[in-house]
């Protein structure tokens, strides 16, 4: 028997008080879970049980990932859980305690933790968005408090009930469901993560970021802030001393 079965039955047993706010945690999922996502779910789970969250795990394999957000959502919204949490399969959180708790008490219409990408300079999955419309990468400092940012990966991502609702079927038939691609012509103008935060701008709905939360990206190596703060000086030394 798993961690979170043992916390299913205490909250059916009445052993453990309900809070009354509903939780679902999404996994999307292809064919790639690792070990450590895995044990990041449970953990989640168990200490969201511990102090009185209900919740569901939700893992939808096989899917394209667009498509995989897009269901999860639309389970969540029929489920009327008050928040959606987003773990990818290749994610694994660092801190012991209750993450997602900490994640709701921010009180915004999404808050993410922040990952790193698999390919040099590693920068934050995090970026800005120019008048013009054009995504460009993150190139500064973190900053160590929470803070609002334009676009973000989905990777490790806590979406409130406020926007759940405000994807009815008249918003998704204007500007598509939360994860659809975005097109220009026959090409990809912003992935899912992306036009989901296109949407979430047009809807007039905030992201914020916690950077206190540690994250580890399992890519061919595992891929924490280290790597992009290390590249961030050796890039820096080398534009110094370049002639």
């Amino acid at each position: 028997m798993s961690l979170v079965d043992d916390i299913h039955k205490a909250q059916e047993a009445g052993y453990i008080w309900q809070k009354g706010i509903h939780v679902a945690i999404g996994i999307p999922n292809r064919d790639d879970i690792k070990s450590e996502c895995c044990g990041t779910a449970e953990m989640m789970a168990w200490h969201l049980g511990r102090q009185g969250y209900n919740f569901s795990v939700f893992n939808i394999e096989g899917a394209a990932v667009d498509e995989n957000r897009n269901i999860i959502f639309k389970m969540a919204q029929d489920k009327k859980v008050d928040y959606l949490f987003f773990l990818d399969s290749d994610t694994e959180c660092k801190e012991i305690g209750n993450v997602i708790g900490k994640m709701i008490d921010h009180k915004k219409d999404v808050v993410m933790g922040i990952t790193y990408l698999s390919n040099y300079p590693h920068r934050p999955n995090i970026f800005k968005t120019q008048p013009n419309g054009k995504v460009i990468p993150w190139e500064d400092e973190i900053p160590e408090e929470l803070f609002k940012v334009d676009s973000a990966g989905n990777g490790f991502q806590l979406i409130s009930k406020k926007v759940l609702d405000a994807f009815t079927p008249a918003v998704i038939e204007e500007i598509g469901n939360p994860f659809s691609l975005i097109y220009d012509g026959l090409n990809i103008r912003l992935r899912e993560d992306l036009a989901f935060c296109w949407r979430l701008r047009e809807l007039d709905l905030e992201l914020w970021a916690d950077p206190s939360i540690p994250i580890v990206h399992h890519k061919k190596y595992p891929i924490t802030k280290m790597f992009y703060e290390t590249s961030r000086k050796h890039n820096e030394s080398v534009l110094k001393y370049r002639v």
